[in-house]
């Protein structure tokens, strides 16, 4: 056994509901051990599954499937040991992990205490080798004035910014900056201290991702164009991209590696 490529599934469960959500596996690693008999594989389940299985490729070809019922269908972290004693050792396999779960007919609200009062943009990593696969970011453009009250999850606080990058995991929980609450802006200026609390400093800045990669596109001309995030560590600075000079519309970002466009 020369190689062990990773792919990951998420299948059936066609929308979010407050019941059920659309189950996957993310986090995805895997380890042979010395003497190569025994593959261990480590996943996270973002939500509750029906079914979930391991499946050994040789090529197109299914070679072994394991039934982890029995590891657990809940939302959680899991590590399967599987023998490699029946499989071929002269192949270069792959593996993968299939999850099922409930089909939903109609979606629905999953949780009112994660609305934003003005988001202007939303993405997700889709990609199935990123660290982060199933990460969500929305970018808060503006706050409510300080005579309403905010319906947003993150706290209102009269004189203190809101705008910024917001990131969630695949299960949904929000995720903190270094100061211990929500909301990252880069170190850039992102209008934080400016007093016009209605000003339309970010309601134009999108957010994309691509290859494990996250992107924000800035509108006004005096700021960075693009900036990259670093999704390892979301509270460091941003990177500058493209310069200041250019209004950036929309962005969007295709492929990994050499091939990101």
């Amino acid at each position: 056994m020369k190689k062990l490529a990773l792919f990951a599934i998420a299948l059936l469960a066609s929308a979010v509901s407050f019941a059920a959500l659309n189950p996957f596996a993310y986090g995805l690693s895997s380890k042979l051990s010395a003497d190569e008999t025994t593959l261990t594989v480590n996943y996270s389940l973002n939500a509750t599954a029906t079914a979930v299985s391991v499946v050994i490729l040789d090529g197109e070809t299914v070679v072994k499937t394991v039934d982890c019922a029995d590891k657990g269908l809940t939302k959680g972290a899991y590590e399967v040991e599987i023998p490699t004693t029946d499989l071929p050792k002269t192949k270069s396999l792959t593996w993968k992990v299939e999850v099922k779960g409930e089909s939903v007919v109609t979606p629905t609200i999953q949780n009112t205490k994660f609305s934003f009062y003005m988001p202007s943009s939303i993405a997700v990593d889709v990609d199935i080798e990123s660290d982060n696969f199933g990460r969500w970011y929305a970018i808060e453009a503006t706050r409510k004035s300080t005579n309403q009250t905010h319906t947003g999850y993150h706290t209102y606080e009269p004189n203190k910014n809101v705008r910024a990058l917001y990131a969630f995991e695949a299960t949904l929980d929000p995720i903190a900056n270094a100061s211990g609450t929500y909301g990252f802006t880069g170190g850039g200026n992102w209008g934080a201290t400016e007093t016009n609390v209605n000003g339309d400093f970010l309601n134009n800045w999108r957010v994309t991702t691509s290859g494990g990669r996250v992107f924000i596109g800035k509108f006004r001309k005096d700021h960075v164009a693009v900036v990259e995030v670093n999704p390892a560590n979301l509270s460091a600075n941003f990177t500058d991209v493209i310069p200041a000079g250019k209004r950036v519309v929309s962005i969007s970002a295709t492929g990994r590696g050499e091939n990101l466009k």
